[in-house]
């Protein structure tokens, strides 16, 4: 939004520093500089839960992948039984937040968006024009944050039940545990 910000650019090893005036472009007259920072701070809120989304469905497949690596280092039943589940309720929470089903351009048309492309679509049609949000944008926000705050919520009794399960298995087995956490796991996809 317009208003003073500081900029610095670092090139060739040389820091510099300045100062930039952002203005609102004089032909839009019907828009306040209140509402274009209404506007961006809203965009902020948006991209926090679009952000707290696809965390969650990060979170969820890095201990997929780690459970996989897990089970292939043992076949212990009780191990392959709690696995079982934390992979199945996990991958329930990741279906509501994320479409799992996308695997070419012809599928959105065939599966319904979830929360997280939901939400991000709602900061695309913010971003559409200038101006601050208008109230249905802003009922459409809280109910898509309701929605995703069940599955949040949801993950994480996975996370306290099904995961700590796990964990408790592996550690029996004197193997690592899951942590879906961990930013060393790599996510690759097909």
């Amino acid at each position: 939004p317009p208003g003073t910000y500081t900029i610095r650019m670092t090139a060739d090893g040389r820091a510099r520093t300045t100062q930039l005036e952002v203005r609102a472009n004089p032909w839009i007259t019907d828009v306040t500089v209140a509402d274009m920072h209404e506007q961006y701070a809203f965009g902020r809120e948006i991209q926090a839960k679009v952000r707290e989304a696809n965390s969650a469905v990060i979170a969820i497949r890095r201990a997929k992948i780690q459970l996989t690596d897990r089970l292939a280092q043992s076949d212990d039943p009780s191990l392959a039984a709690v696995g079982e589940r934390l992979e199945m309720n996990a991958s329930e929470v990741e279906a509501n937040i994320y479409q799992v089903r996308n695997r070419s351009n012809q599928d959105p048309l065939n599966f319904p968006i979830k929360v997280n492309n939901r939400i991000a679509n709602l900061l695309s049609m913010l971003e559409s024009g200038d101006g601050a949000p208008n109230d249905g944008m802003r009922e459409v926000f809280d109910i898509m944050v309701a929605e995703l705050a069940g599955y949040t919520e949801r993950l994480q009794e996975v996370w306290d039940t099904d995961l700590a399960a796990v964990n408790a298995e592996l550690e029996r087995l004197g193997l690592d545990p899951l942590d879906p956490m961990d930013e060393s796991t790599l996510l690759i996809t097909q």
